[in-house]
């Protein structure tokens, strides 16, 4: 079983349009079966300024994934937390759209766009969307190889790897199934305003 990140559709300094996210989603669809790819990690979105009829494409691509019965989770991005401020294709009903919040420390403060009904944010005691150490792909002259970053780019990854392992332990689940199995697991944080599901619980998520 493989997971695709389609954070590499973007440039050397992690930008990306909405052609290329396009073609990283295409060449998903006609590689899976070859590859093995049951999951897709997509920590890239556009906003809702978009040029006529790009939103429908970035959705019914992501949706055509799902469809084929791949997981297709994907960043809400982190213009929110007001309404309507959801990265697309982050505002389909049928992905798996990931928020992040701060440690509970920082009181529980919602990092990332507005969530809502289908949304798990996150998991862990450490807060996952919170200074992830990840490697860093703008390394020239003195710089780090490792960069630390927040976001709900940051969080989407860990649901994305808690479903690759549920999938590795019960290898015929399908992408509803996980889906539900989110939605059972989740934890609802009190005082985190809008998020959704909750946080993502792994200890309980993985329990079948």
């Amino acid at each position: 079983m493989s997971i695709c990140y389609c954070k590499s559709v973007g440039s050397k300094k992690g930008e990306a349009n909405v052609a290329s996210i396009l073609a990283g989603l295409k060449w998903v669809e006609m590689n899976h079966r070859k590859y093995k790819i049951r999951i897709v990690n997509l920590s890239a979105g556009a906003g809702e300024n978009l040029e006529p009829g790009k939103e429908k494409m970035l959705i019914e691509a992501v949706e055509h994934l799902w469809d084929l019965g791949l997981v297709v989770v994907v960043s809400s991005g982190n213009n929110g937390p007001g309404e309507g401020t959801i990265a697309i294709p982050g505002n389909s009903r049928k992905v798996i759209t990931v928020g992040a919040v701060k440690t509970e420390k920082q009181r529980r403060e919602l990092f990332g766009s507005r969530s809502y009904e289908r949304m798990c944010s996150e998991t862990g005691r450490n807060s996952t969307g919170y200074q992830i150490i990840s490697c860093n792909s703008q390394i020239h002259g003195k710089k780090d190889a490792y960069t630390v970053k927040s976001g709900s780019s940051m969080a989407t990854p860990v649901v994305s790897g808690a479903v690759a392992l549920l999938m590795e332990k019960y290898p015929r689940i399908t992408n509803v199934e996980v889906k539900l199995r989110l939605r059972e697991t989740c934890i609802h944080l009190p005082g985190a305003g809008e998020q959704g599901w909750g946080m993502l619980n792994i200890r309980d998520f993985l329990k079948l």
